[in-house]
C-alpha cells in the first residue's frame, strides 16, 4: 500500500499489478492508475500488519484481511483485490504452494481448494505451519491425515517440536506411530523414535548421538561442546555429545570406541569410512559390525569387499567376491543355482570348487561319485543319506540335527517310512513337524480330504511351531475348499494369517475368497502384493486384481480397494516395462482423474514413454485438460520413430487404428472431426497399409461432406489431396496387399470417392443456381445497357469459365472411378452425377454459343 495523496489529504492505494514499465495502483472507486515505478518509490509506504507471507497473492489478501479489520484505511473493494490475489496465484504452480501457505498463514486455509493442490499437499502446508507455530495437536493430526509413508520430512517437523512431544505421552506415541515406516531407512526417524518411546535400547549411545544432531539441525538445541574430547579418547572412553557433522576421523573414532564397548556399528557404517583395515578387523572379531548396507556402501570399494565377504558373504557381489579371491563363496553360489558352467571354470585342484562339485554330482545323482572331494563332515552326513535311503528306518542324531539333509529324504519321508521316537521327537521338534508335513501332503496327494482336514488340525495343535502350523492350516484348507466348503477355507487361512506367516498363505486365501467376487478377495491381494519380494508375485497379484474385477458383473464400477492396491503397486519399482505399460492402461480407462494429474513417477528410464503416453491417453477423457484424441495419435507417432517398438507400444497402435476403424464407418460428414488425428498418424508411418488406405480415403470423403453439409465447398487443392491422391496411392501400392484387404480397400475408396463426388455435386448444384441468377441478370441487364454490351459480354464468358470447372471437377471424380467396381447404390449414384455434368456441359455450351 502507497499513500498518493498529500500528507493532510490522504489517499490510500494498492498495488495490485506490476509491470517492467508500470505499476497498477488500486484506489477508491475501484479507479486503476498506472504509475511509473520511480514515481511510486516516492509515494510513502503503508505498512500493513500482518504474519510473514511468501508471494504477492499473499500480500494482497494481507492488504484486504487489514481493510475488513480497520487496521489500515482504504476506497478501494475488498473483492477486486481479492480478485487480483487470485490472478497472481494462479498464474504458476509455484505461485500457487506459496498462495496456499499464505492463505493458511493469514487464517484463510479454507479457501486452499480454490488452488486446485492436491489434498495431501494442502494438508503437508497445515503441518508445516502447525510446527512453525508449535501447534502439537494441529500437527500430528494432520501428519496422520497424510499417505503413511509419504512426506518423509515430517521427521524434521516433529523434531522441532521433540520437547513437548516427550512432556506429552499421548502425543508422542500418535508421533511414533508416524515415525514407524521411516525408522529402518533413515537415522534421524530411528534417533527420534527411540526418544519419545523412551524404552531401552541396544544401540542407546548411537540413538542419543544421531537425537542430538537431529534436534540441533531442527532448531531445538544449541550446538554442543568437544571440550571433553581429549579425556575420553585417553581414557578410550565413549566421546561427548558431537555437532551434527564433526570431522570424519573424530566420528569414526568416537564409533571405534562404542563398537569396542559393545554396542553394534551395522547402523552407522558411514561413520567408519576413516578406520584402517585392522580396526574393522577387530571390531568384527568383537561382533560389533555383522553387515554393511546394500549396494557400494560408504567404504573405499576394495575394503568393502573385503568386509562383506568376512561378515556377510552371501551378499557380496560376484566381481566383489573376484576381487579378493573368495573362491569357496562362488562355488557354493553356483552349487545353490545349479550352475555347473560357473562350477566348470573354479580352479580344478581349489578344494571348496571341488567340494561343491562333488555335491552338485550327488544332487544329481542320488550317490556319492567322489568321496575324496567332499568335506569330512559332509562326505560323513552323505553317506548317513545314502544308508537311510537304501534302508529306511530311525534316523541318526547326525542328520537330525543338519535341516539340509531333510530334503534328500522326502520321498521315504512321504511313504512313511522314516521312524523317528518320542525322545528325537522332543530333541528335534522340526524334524517330527517336517515328517508330519510330509505325510500330510501324501495325504493331500492322494485326495484323502477327509483325512487331511483331521489330521492337519491334530498337528495345529500339538505343532509350537508357526510355520509348520501355518502350512497344515494352509493345506487343510485346500482340503475344505476341494469339499466345497469355501467359506470354512476361508476361515482356516485366516486364522493362520493371525500371526506370522507366508506369502502363500496370502495368495490362498486370494483364491478362495475369490469365489465370492473381486472385493472379498481384494484385501488378501493387496497384503500378497504388499509381502512378496519377488516382482513376479508382487505383479501376479496386481494381474489377478484387475482380472477377477473385469470378470466380476457385480461390481460395474471401478472399486477403490482395487485403484488404491494398483496406485501401490504403481509406486514400487516394476521390472517388466509391458507389465507397467498394461497397468497404467487400465489407469488410463478406469482411474483417469488420478493419473491426469501426473503424480506418478517411473522408476525406469524405459518406463517413462508409457507413462507420458498413458497420461496423454487419461487426460483425453478427464474433465479440466485440454488433450485430445490427436494429441494421444502425436505422442504415439513420436514413439513410434524409435525401434524395436515395445509391445504395449504396438497394442496402443492397434487399438487407436482400430477405433478410428469404427468412428470413420458412420453417416458421412460426422466423423469430419478426426481428420487430424488420422493424418498425423498417417505422416508418423504408424498405421498398416491397409489402414492408412482405408482411414486416409474416408477422412477425405467425411471432410468433403462436413464442408458441403455446412453450405461450402471444399477447395481444389484439398480435393486433390484429401481425395485423389490417396484414390491413386490405392492403386498404385494395392499390389501390396493380399487379395482379401486389395477387396476390402477398393471397396471403400470406391464408396468414400463416390460419397466425395455427391457432397460435390451438391455444391456443384448450388454452384449452378447461383450462376443462372447471375447469368439471367447479366442477359437482362444486356437489353438496356447497350453501351456496355462488351463488358457485359466478357462478364458472361467468365461465369462461364468459372461454372466449366465444376464441370471440370465432377468429370475427375468420374474419372478417378473408372476402375473400380461399385455396387448398384453406387453405380446410380455416378450415373446420376455424371448426367447432371453433361446437361451442364450441354447448357454451357450452347450459352457460350450465343456469345
Amino acid at each position: 500500500m502507497v499513500n498518493m495523496g498529500k500528507r493532510l489529504l490522504p489517499k490510500t492505494g494498492v498495488v495490485v499489478d506490476e509491470r517492467p514499465d508500470a505499476v497498477s495502483v488500486l484506489g477508491k472507486g475501484g479507479t486503476v492508475t498506472l504509475v511509473p515505478p520511480a514515481q511510486l518509490d516516492a509515494f510513502p509506504q503503508v505498512i500493513v500488519p500482518s504474519p510473514p507471507v511468501f508471494g504477492a497473492a499473499g500480500r494482497l489478501w494481507a492488504v484486504s484481511l487489514a481493510r475488513q479489520s480497520g487496521a489500515v484505511k482504504g476506497g478501494w473493494a475488498v473483492d477486486t483485490v481479492d480478485a487480483a490475489a487470485m490472478t497472481w496465484a494462479s498464474s504458476s504452480l509455484g505461485a500457487r504452494r506459496a498462495a496456499a501457505l499464505d492463505l493458511i498463514a493469514l487464517g484463510l486455509g479454507t479457501r486452499a481448494a480454490e488452488l486446485q493442490l492436491s489434498a495431501s499437499e494442502l494438508t503437508w502446508y497445515r503441518s508445516w505451519h502447525a510446527a512453525a507455530a508449535g501447534d502439537l495437536h494441529t500437527l500430528v493430526s494432520c501428519l496422520e491425515s497424510l499417505p503413511p509413508d509419504g512426506y518423509a520430512a515430517r521427521v524434521l517437523l516433529l523434531a522441532r517440536l521433540a520437547a513437548p512431544l516427550q512432556a506429552d505421552p499421548a502425543l508422542a506415541q500418535r508421533a511414533c506411530v508416524l515415525l514407524r515406516p521411516f525408522v529402518a531407512t533413515s537415522t534421524d526417524a530411528e534417533a527420534l523414535h527411540a526418544a519419545l518411546r523412551n524404552a531401552p535400547a541396544a544401540n542407546t549411545i548411537e540413538l542419543t548421538q544421531s537425537f542430538a544432531g537431529l534436534v540441533e539441525r531442527a532448531g531445538a538445541m544449541a550446538a554442543g561442546t568437544l571440550t571433553a574430547v581429549p579425556s575420553a579418547i585417553s581414557g578410550s572412553q565413549r566421546l561427548p555429545a558431537l555437532p551434527p557433522i564433526p570431522v570424519p576421523a573424530l566420528r569414526s573414532l568416537d564409533a571405534y570406541l562404542a563398537g569396542m564397548a559393545g554396542m553394534s556399528l551395522n547402523a552407522a557404517v558411514p561413520f567408519l569410512a576413516a578406520l584402517p583395515a585392522e580396526l574393522l578387523d577387530e571390531l568384527i572379531d568383537r561382533g560389533a559390525l555383522t553387515r554393511l548396507p546394500a549396494g557400494g556402501g560408504p567404504l573405499p570399494a576394495s575394503l568393502t569387499a573385503y568386509v562383506r565377504a568376512r561378515t556377510e558373504p552371501g551378499s557380496a557381489s560376484v566381481e566383489e567376491l573376484q576381487a579378493i579371491g573368495f573362491t569357496a563363496e562362488r562355488a557354493r553360489r553356483a552349487f545353490l543355482a545349479g550352475d555347473d558352467a560357473t562350477l566348470r571354470e573354479l580352479p580344478a585342484d581349489d578344494p571348496d570348487a571341488r567340494h561343491y562339485r562333488a555335491l552338485r554330482e550327488f544332487v544329481r545323482t542320488g550317490h556319492i561319485t567322489d568321496p575324496d572331494a567332499l568335506r569330512p563332515d559332509a562326505r560323513a552326513v552323505l553317506q548317513l543319506v545314502e544308508r537311510l535311503r537304501e534302508e529306511p528306518g530311525e534316523i541318526p542324531d547326525e542328520i537330525a540335527a543338519d535341516a539340509s539333509c531333510w530334503p534328500l529324504l522326502r520321498d521315504p519321508a512321504l511313504r512313511g517310512d522314516l521312524v523317528i521316537g518320542a525322545e528325537q521327537r522332543a530333541k528335534y521338534p522340526e524334524l517330527g513337524a517336517w515328517i508330519d508335513l510330509c505325510q500330510l501332503q501324501r495325504l493331500v496327494f492322494e485326495a484323502r480330504w477327509g483325512e487331511v482336514i483331521a489330521a492337519g488340525r491334530r498337528l495345529v495343535h500339538t505343532t509350537r511351531l508357526e510355520r509348520v502350523s501355518d502350512e497344515a492350516q494352509n493345506m487343510v484348507a485346500y482340503a475344505e475348499w476341494q469339499q466345497g466348503s469355501a467359506g470354512e477355507a476361508l476361515r482356516v487361512l485366516n486364522e493362520a494369517l493371525s500371526g506370522q506367516f507366508t506369502n502363500g498363505l496370502v495368495v490362498n486365501a486370494a483364491l478362495v475368497a475369490a469365489e465370492q467376487g473381486c472385493l472379498p478377495a481384494l484385501p488378501y491381494l493387496t497384503q500378497a502384493m504388499r509381502l512378496a519380494t519377488d516382482p513376479r508375485v508382487r505383479q501376479g497379484a496386481v494381474s489377478r486384481a484387475v482380472s477377477l474385477w473385469l470378470a466380476d458383473d457385480t461390481v460395474p464400477d471401478y472399486p477403490e480397494p482395487l485403484a488404491l492396491l494398483v496406485r501401490e503397486a504403481l509406486a514400487q519399482p516394476q521390472a517388466d516395462d509391458d507389465f507397467y505399460a498394461t497397468i497404467l492402461n487400465v489407469l488410463a480407462a478406469h482411474d483417469h482423474d488420478w493419473l491426469a494429474k501426473g503424480t506418478l513417477r517411473p522408476h525406469e528410464a524405459t518406463q517413462q514413454d508409457a507413462l507420458r503416453y498413458f497420461i496423454t491417453k487419461a487426460r483425453m477423457i478427464t474433465d479440466g485438460y485440454d488433450d485430445q484424441i490427436e494429441d494421444v495419435a502425436r505422442v504415439l507417432a513420436n514413439l513410434w520413430k524409435a525401434t524395436p517398438h515395445p509391445p504395449w507400444l504396438e497394442r496402443e497402435r492397434t487399438w487407436i487404428a482400430g477405433l478410428l476403424m469404427e468412428v470413420v464407418h458412420t453417416e458421412f460428414g460426422k466423423a469430419a472431426g478426426v481428420a487430424g488425428t488420422i493424418d498425423v498418424l498417417i505422416d508418423g508411418g504408424v498405421l498398416t497399409l491397409k489402414e492408412e488406405l482405408v482411414l486416409g480415403i474416408q477422412a477425405g470423403a467425411h471432410v468433403c461432406f462436413r464442408i458441403s453439409d455446412d453450405g461450402n465447398e471444399i477447395a481444389e487443392h484439398a480435393e486433390q489431396q484429401l481425395i485423389f491422391e490417396r484414390a491413386r496411392r490405392f492403386r498404385a501400392r494395392q499390389g501390396e496387399l493380399t487379395d482379401a484387404e486389395r477387396t476390402y480397400v477398393a471397396g471403400e475408396t470406391a464408396r468414400c470417392v463416390c460419397m466425395a463426388m455427391l457432397a460435390f455435386a451438391i455444391s456443384a448444384e448450388r454452384a449452378w443456381q447461383a450462376f443462372a441468377e447471375q447469368w439471367d441478370q447479366l442477359v437482362q441487364r444486356e437489353r438496356w445497357d447497350h453501351q456496355n454490351r462488351y463488358a457485359i459480354v466478357q462478364l458472361e464468358r467468365r461465369a462461364l469459365d468459372e461454372f466449366e470447372r465444376y464441370i471440370v471437377r465432377c468429370r475427375a471424380y468420374l474419372n478417378a472411378l473408372r476402375d473400380f467396381t461399385l455396387d448398384e447404390p453406387l453405380v446410380e449414384q455416378r450415373d446420376l452425377v455424371a448426367a447432371r455434368a453433361n446437361e451442364w456441359a450441354t447448357e454451357t455450351a450452347r450459352l457460350r454459343s450465343m456469345l
